[in-house]
């Protein structure tokens, strides 16, 4: 403490610049990226529920002296330690702030003492559920779920990122028991849980093999309509049915594999789409069935992914090809368009005249456009 006194300034400084010099000091200790520890990976849940906070408490004009050269580092109990000595009142942004840093850098230990702090000083008011929000996403985030847990549970009022962050907490700490209770308690509370809650209660029905409530959650994100806008939701979908009923994949849940084709593809992330390709091929998902004319559009997309993929595209496309002639689909001519066009573009003229005896006008356009790309 008496580090701190000694570099008090002579002059009489008012307590609302004090808190706002405290709070632009934290600010521009989040935004260094030189100011932040990895010691721990963070967990993908609880990533997300810290993701979706700062987009939620971001406000550009919170900082109005960003721009200036940082200061020294100090910890955030320093903070806290010298507004006491000041007398100068925590804000709740303030708590908020210096929480984040705990959470970005993994600090247990500093987390635990701005805990203490704010218990010390009786903090209170309309702002009490973001510090508790702040509080639990630190405790999970740093692998302390039970502490989370038992602050969750005196907490009065609780809102949707609550329970996300206690569910997401349990799931991605191994505790899959105690976040599929809170899930069912949070259905059976009237509230309607959002997509994190899902996401989590969805991976811990894999890892369990709940196969009932697994399907219940599915049918609850069908009923909102919340998986058309997350492609993470979807993936915990695909990823549970694949790996506890896999059987269920090759029905009407085959539409679900042919958006991930098509999304991967137009994002040309095309290792996921030949990834997602054999996940589907083990699952029984692109078999030769009733319904042949979506295994011809994976195939397409598939196809189409290899002739752009000019490291591993002869190998992979060549696989293709044997597969639409192992199935039979090789007669279709959108099919053979595809193939021709892929061998076109990987250079592999050869292989493409070797198809000349089942090619159609189609075919013909395919090879052209392959061969003037």
């Amino acid at each position: 403490m008496g580090l701190f006194l000694l570099r008090l300034p002579t002059t009489i400084i008012s307590p609302q610049i004090i808190t706002q010099r405290l709070q632009t000091h934290v600010h521009r200790n989040l935004s260094s990226p030189t100011q932040l520890l990895h010691n721990r990976p963070q967990l993908p849940n609880t990533r997300m529920l810290h993701q979706h906070l700062e987009l939620e408490s971001s406000d550009p004009k919170d900082n109005p002296i960003a721009d200036d050269e940082p200061s020294a580092s100090s910890e955030p109990s320093d903070v806290l330690r010298l507004m006491d000595c000041l007398h100068v009142p925590v804000e709740a942004d303030t708590y908020a702030d210096l929480l984040r840093e705990c959470t970005e850098k993994f600090d247990i230990e500093e987390g635990s003492l701005i805990h203490a702090h704010i218990l010390k000083s009786r903090f209170s008011g309309s702002d009490v559920l973001l510090v508790a929000n702040r509080l639990l996403l630190m405790y999970v985030s740093c692998g302390c779920p039970d502490k989370a847990r038992q602050l969750f549970d005196r907490m009065p009022y609780r809102d949707g990122f609550s329970w996300a962050t206690m569910i997401a907490g349990h799931s991605d700490n191994g505790q899959h028991e105690k976040a599929l209770r809170l899930f069912v308690e949070v259905v059976e509370s009237g509230s309607m849980p959002g997509v994190l809650c899902f996401v989590a209660a969805l991976e811990s029905c894999t890892e369990t093999g709940s196969v009932v409530l697994g399907r219940c959650a599915h049918g609850l994100v069908l009923k909102t309509g919340q998986g058309s806008n997350s492609t993470r939701l979807v993936n915990s979908v695909m990823k549970f049915y694949s790996t506890v009923e896999p059987e269920a994949l090759a029905g009407p849940m085959r539409s679900c594999w042919v958006a991930r084709l098509a999304l991967y593809h137009k994002l040309r992330m095309f290792r996921e789409v030949i990834q997602v390709f054999r996940e589907m091929r083990r699952n029984g998902g692109s078999r030769g069935g009733k319904n042949k004319t979506t295994t011809s559009l994976v195939l397409c997309i598939v196809v189409k992914t290899c002739g752009r993929m000019m490291d591993e595209g002869e190998w992979h496309g060549k696989q293709a090809h044997a597969i639409a002639i192992k199935t039979r689909l090789v007669a279709y001519g959108v099919v053979r368009s595809r193939l021709v066009e892929m061998y076109s573009r990987l250079g592999l003229v050869d292989d493409a005249r070797k198809m000349l005896v089942i090619m159609d006008f189609e075919c013909w356009e395919a090879m052209a456009r392959g061969l003037r790309s």
